[in-house]
């Protein structure tokens, strides 16, 4: 999704009497949202919904959701500032940086939830991050043939 978002604020470089500005910056930006709808968009809906327990799973939920329309709603409001400030480029940029952030930030510290029971969650969700890590770690070196 990074190159997404590179390639559209690389875009605003060509020059913009030209039929390709406006076309390369709508198809990256589209490929961008392609991307993010069934990739990272639903994450926090589907994360929150697996990992709460289920006395918390409400109050989980809604915090989840609040949160992403609370960011949605500040992305929104304050990117055409960032934008006169940043430049176009620069703004998509450092969006195209913190992409590349939350990934290594997600692999490192989002524990895998996929085919665990609520208890195994329940479990998960109580270690501190850096024990996701060192996991991470270990199945990185067990399974190298697999990777590398």
């Amino acid at each position: 999704m990074a190159w997404t978002l590179l390639a559209a604020g690389f875009s605003f470089y060509i020059p913009s009497d030209s039929p390709a500005h406006l076309g390369m910056i709508t198809l990256f930006i589209y490929l961008f949202a392609a991307f993010y709808s069934p990739g990272e968009g639903p994450v926090p809906f589907a994360y929150s919904a697996e990992a709460f327990p289920l006395f918390h799973r409400e109050v989980g939920m809604s915090f989840a959701v609040s949160t992403n329309l609370f960011w949605a709603a500040v992305l929104t409001v304050g990117f055409p500032k960032l934008s006169d400030v940043l430049t176009p480029t620069g703004a998509i940029g450092f969006f195209a940086a913190l992409n590349v952030i939350a990934f290594v930030m997600i692999f490192l510290w989002v524990p895998e939830t996929k085919q665990r029971t609520l208890e195994e969650l329940d479990y998960i969700c109580e270690l501190s991050p850096n024990t996701n890590l060192l996991s991470q770690k270990a199945d990185l070196s067990n399974s190298r043939g697999a990777y590398f």
